[in-house]
């Protein structure tokens, strides 16, 4: 392997992952790297098919275009495909495993025989793609999937485990959480395991819309009340701050970038125009040097 790796967790579900990865695909890009995204698990309903049939995480296809590369399966090694009727399809590499898997029974109850064999598939799966991609880019953004962490709810926790602490420990990737709430983020990181707890460098707050209310009602430029609040939040909570991301409308007007269930799927055309604005914009809110510092 020979790519940089960067991985993006989240505080829960729904926090931004996927909208961050396809973020710094496309700035890391534009400051002339080689970028390709990566997504161990992505259980979704909204997916792509490719000219060979392989089906995958429509997210994946989305940060692809970001990065300026072609929709890749390796991006998405083991994608649960939902299905109306509560079944699912499991595929790896695109191609299926299983076909209407019915959930939530069978999925939690009849893989305790098979899961052990499926998740070895996964992680094969996984570090073939993984491999793969770094061979032939300069960085690889990684996206967690659900929370960084979940407690105690069996089969869910697992899957959890493998797609955010597995992935960060076997490509050795540095980890930025991502989420609105900096009060969520101790919680976490208090039932991290230490080596996992040492492998987060930082937090995104996103969207986080105090600094444009102040802003707003001040007069006062965003960017002082930004650096103000990071700094607070930075010594309550011992991580850095890598960015403070604003509320972005042209996000709001999409589908769901990454939903688990079926939906519309954002247009490619609008969405390279959107993320390509959107990331002349987020530039004054990341710290996007020592974000491509932090990527190893």
């Amino acid at each position: 392997m020979t790519a940089k790796k960067l991985m993006v967790q989240g505080t829960f579900t729904g926090a931004g992952k996927s909208f961050l990865v396809a973020l710094l695909c496309r700035i890391f890009r534009e400051e002339g790297y080689k970028v390709a995204p990566f997504k161990l698990l992505n259980w979704t309903g909204v997916v792509h098919r490719d000219e060979e049939g392989r089906e995958f995480g429509y997210s994946q296809v989305l940060q692809t275009v970001a990065a300026g590369t072609k929709p890749d399966y390796r991006t998405n090694p083991f994608t649960p495909k939902t299905l109306p009727g509560g079944k699912l399809d499991l595929l790896i590499e695109g191609r299926p495993i299983y076909r209407g898997y019915t959930f939530p029974w069978t999925l939690l109850k009849g893989w305790t025989i098979r899961r052990r064999r499926i998740w070895a598939k996964v992680k094969e799966a996984g570090k073939r793609c993984f491999e793969g991609l770094a061979a032939e880019h300069d960085i690889v953004v990684i996206e967690g999937s659900g929370p960084s962490k979940v407690l105690r709810m069996g089969f869910y926790t697992q899957m959890i485990e493998i797609a955010n602490q597995w992935v960060a420990e076997t490509f050795d990737a540095p980890v930025i959480i991502v989420g609105k709430c900096p009060q969520a983020v101790p919680p976490l990181l208090s039932h991290l395991k230490p080596e996992q707890r040492e492998r987060v460098k930082g937090m995104v707050l996103n969207p986080f819309v105090a600094p444009q209310m102040l802003s707003h009602l001040t007069g006062e430029k965003e960017e002082l009340f930004e650096k103000e609040l990071a700094a607070g939040v930075e010594k309550e909570v011992g991580l850095k701050v890598y960015g403070v991301l604003p509320f972005f409308e042209e996000l709001s007007k999409l589908p769901p970038l990454d939903p688990i269930l079926w939906g519309e799927k954002p247009p490619l055309g609008p969405w390279e125009k959107i993320i390509s604005k959107i990331a002349g914009e987020a530039r004054d809110h990341l710290d996007v040097e020592g974000l491509l510092k932090l990527a190893k």
